[in-house]
C-alpha cells in the first residue's frame, strides 16, 4: 500500500457513485476536490476544533449523503442572476430535501455546506405532547 491508497481508495468510491449521477464534469470535479482537501487537511482541523468524529467516519458520512441524497447539483456563480437567490437567503448555497437537489456557489466550502445540509432531518416529539401530529407535520413539511 502506497502512501495514496486511501485518498485513492476515497476518490474511486466517490468516482464510482458519480459515474451514476448525472452531475456536470465541473460538479464532479469539484466534489473530487473537496474530499482530497478534506482527506489532506482533516487532522489538523479535528485538532484545532476538537471534533471527536474521524476523518474516516467523516469522509464515509459525506460520501454516502452523495450517494443517497444528491440527485442534483447546479453549480451558479456569485455574479449571475441565478445566484440571487442564494444571496438573499446570505447563505453559501441552498437545499431542497424533498427534491434532494443543491443549489451552490462553485466552491468546496460551499458544497461542504450543502452536502451537510441536504440530509433529512428527523424531529422526536414526545407522544404526550398534545399538538404532536401537528407539530411533526409542520416540521417536516417546512423544508
Amino acid at each position: 500500500m502506497g502512501l495514496f491508497s486511501r485518498i485513492d481508495d476515497y476518490n474511486l468510491i466517490l468516482e464510482k457513485i458519480l459515474d451514476s449521477k448525472y452531475f456536470s464534469s465541473n460538479t464532479k470535479s469539484l466534489l473530487l476536490s473537496m474530499i482530497y482537501k478534506i482527506e489532506n487537511s482533516y487532522d489538523d482541523y479535528q485538532k484545532v476544533k476538537h471534533i471527536q468524529k474521524t476523518k474516516t467516519e467523516f469522509l464515509n458520512e459525506i460520501i454516502e449523503i452523495i450517494k443517497k441524497y444528491c440527485d442534483n447539483i447546479k453549480l451558479v456563480e456569485p455574479n449571475s442572476d441565478k445566484a440571487k437567490v442564494i444571496k438573499d437567503n446570505n447563505v453559501l448555497a441552498l437545499t431542497n430535501e424533498r427534491e434532494r437537489s443543491i443549489l451552490a456557489y462553485p466552491t468546496e466550502l460551499s458544497l461542504l455546506y450543502a452536502i451537510s445540509d441536504v440530509l433529512p432531518k428527523y424531529f422526536y416529539i414526545p407522544d404526550t405532547f398534545k399538538f404532536k401530529n401537528s407539530f411533526q407535520r409542520l416540521l417536516v413539511n417546512r423544508i
